[in-house]
């Protein structure tokens, strides 16, 4: 079984678009990315990611993570969201989004928020 992680970029209400290199600028050298296609993040020690939605060099309508897990991964997913502004959510019950500052709140849509309840900042 697998959980989703899923991250998108807003500004102004609507989905804003990113560059493809800010992932590798996020998890590092030591993430085995290939610079053409985007499709896993594997560091050596076993934290890794299957990801969706990178396959273009400009990321317009998000990322999904799957089968994701490791302290590196998701300081990766931290400094990615951080870097692009974005929202990072997930299927669960109770708080089921994040943002690395209080100012990206702003920036999504408020029908969003209602359906999957307030963002929680988290500083790392």
């Amino acid at each position: 079984m697998s959980f989703e992680i899923f991250m998108q970029s807003f500004q102004n209400g609507q989905p804003a678009s990113f560059d493809r290199s800010l992932i590798k600028e996020a998890f590092g050298p030591g993430a085995g990315i290939d610079e053409d296609e985007v499709s896993e993040i594997a560091y050596p020690k076993g934290d890794r990611a299957e990801v969706y939605g990178a396959e273009e060099p400009t990321i317009s309508a998000g990322l999904m993570f799957s089968h994701a897990g490791g302290d590196r991964f998701f300081e990766g997913l931290w400094r990615l969201a951080n870097l692009t502004q974005s929202l990072i959510y997930w299927p669960d019950v109770g708080p089921q989004c994040a943002v690395t500052s209080a100012d990206t709140i702003q920036h999504i849509p408020a029908d969003m928020l209602e359906s999957i309840g307030p963002a929680q900042v988290v500083s790392d």
